[in-house]
């Protein structure tokens, strides 16, 4: 499955919330499957955006950016939608939820590229 590190950061959050709810034995192997996928990817891309933060700028004490000048805040945010919108290859299929939970349409459109609903 090709996937971009927005999409794996949108859904992080959603696909932990999912993670918590009774499903189907199957269905819950298949979950975490997931989120360890995407976990596995998640400090690549950390390292990726301390690097761009330490060329355009510097992390301050309160954990905002400071950039070096109005150029290089621009080019971090050029830098930065590009690794945000870089596609990455995970060994993973999307999981076929069919157990009766409780979900927003919110959580549902974050994580649609990930778990396949009945």
């Amino acid at each position: 499955m090709k996937v971009k590190y927005s999409e794996i950061l949108n859904a992080s959050d959603a696909l932990s919330v999912i993670s918590k709810e009774k499903v189907s034995i199957k269905e819950a192997v298949g979950i975490a499957r997931v989120i360890k996928a995407l976990r596995e990817e998640f400090p690549i891309f950390q390292e990726k955006r301390s690097e761009l933060i330490e060329m355009y700028g510097e992390t301050t004490e309160d954990g905002m950016i400071k950039f070096k000048d109005e150029e290089s805040a621009r080019l971090f945010n050029e830098s930065y939608a590009e690794l945000v919108n870089y596609e990455i290859d995970l060994n993973i299929e999307p999981v076929l939820l069919t157990s009766d939970i409780q979900i927003n349409a919110e959580t549902i459109l974050q994580i649609e590229k990930f778990i396949d609903f009945e």
